[in-house]
């Protein structure tokens, strides 16, 4: 939508800030990601994600590291110390470095919002990449989602096996609308190809064809209004470990189930 408005001779600049600091910002092209900004103040420290999840930040968060410390390709929870007195505090982001030399990064997504029930390894940016590729090359036009893990078997070993359910809402101005099972196979066929962890789950059967969910116009308003979620920074969660979410999206639309 702003790139439509502000129209294809204007460069756009990707940033990174939050309420506690001025993270990073672009210095070159999009996909070389984002220069940490060093020289603002702010002291950061970077805590594996794998640490926090296992232990929680009171146990884990003696195994941060400084920026001379961090890996390229490694998940990272984002923490900050600033002069206005946040003494390592968690911002709830989870960042992936892609050098050192400048220190560059991604934001992929946040701290326990990703898709990993059957070790398929997925962050939210991974499915918003995915879709907006698919939705983008088709013309289908993205108002939100929420991707939730569906168990349908569950061994005596303690395997998981099942798919991922999304739910989505396309604008209602989309010219020729999909079907959810082509979206499905559209998000199933870019996944694969960009996403090993995902092709090898799919490969093995851990992982089933994923299911699409098309909501009418408004059932994400409607829910983010009724948990107060509404307006200001409040953000739509856009994976989840669990069902909770996607419990109260099927309460509401009364999908037949699959």
């Amino acid at each position: 939508a702003l790139r439509g408005a502000a129209g294809p001779g204007v460069r756009l600049h990707e940033v990174y800030v939050a309420t506690e600091a001025l993270i990073a910002a672009q210095d070159g092209e999009a996909s070389q990601g984002l220069r940490l900004l060093t020289d603002q103040g702010v002291f950061f420290e970077f805590l594996p994600v794998e640490e926090l999840e296992s232990g929680g930040l009171e146990t884990a968060g003696r195994r941060a590291v400084p920026l001379d410390g961090v890996k390229v390709g490694v998940d990272y929870a984002l923490m900050v110390t600033t002069p206005g007195g946040l003494v390592r505090h968690l911002l709830e982001d989870v960042i992936r470095f892609t050098s050192i030399a400048p220190a560059r990064l991604l934001v992929v997504g946040r701290t326990g919002r990703r898709l990993d029930v059957f070790r398929e390894n997925l962050h939210e940016r991974d499915l918003n990449g995915a879709l907006t590729s698919v939705c983008r090359r088709q013309g289908w036009r993205i108002v939100d989602f929420h991707v939730a893990p569906q168990v349908t078997v569950e061994t005596l070993v303690g395997e998981r096996r099942g798919r991922h359910e999304w739910w989505i809402e396309l604008n209602p101005g989309t010219v020729a609308t999909p079907t959810g099972p082509q979206l499905a196979a559209e998000l199933d066929a870019k996944l694969t190809v960009t996403h090993p962890a995902y092709a090898e789950r799919r490969a093995r059967g851990v992982l089933e064809a994923p299911v699409v969910r098309l909501v009418m116009p408004g059932v994400f308003e409607h829910w983010r209004r009724f948990h107060g979620r509404w307006g200001g920074q409040s953000k739509m969660t856009r994976c989840a470990r669990d069902r909770a979410i996607a419990s109260e999206f099927d309460a509401m639309t009364n999908f037949a189930p699959h």
